[in-house]
């Protein structure tokens, strides 16, 4: 299984839908964005980034969902934490 990362710079809504077992329909989206998309609005005066994590998937979560596998290879989480300045 591989992830093609392609057209990068095209930031925006993804979103994917379909119906499970029942008929039940299910919908999973997203927004793709670049990291200075992100880090930019960072750089206000007075913002001071204090941790940033890419979390992963646990042992147990990729034992029973294989697709789960690709987070390993090709992140789809970061996370910021910050603080003002002063404040």
């Amino acid at each position: 299984m591989f992830k093609r990362v392609d057209n990068y710079f095209n930031e925006g809504y993804f979103g994917k839908e379909w119906y499970g077992q029942g008929g039940l329909r299910s919908r999973l989206g997203g927004n793709t964005r670049t990291l200075q998309t992100y880090v930019h609005p960072m750089r206000s005066p007075g913002f001071v980034v204090t941790d940033l994590r890419e979390p992963r998937p646990s042992a147990h979560a990729l034992r029973t969902n294989k697709d789960l596998s690709l987070q390993m290879r090709l992140p789809s989480t970061l996370v910021f934490e910050g603080t003002l300045a002063g404040g």
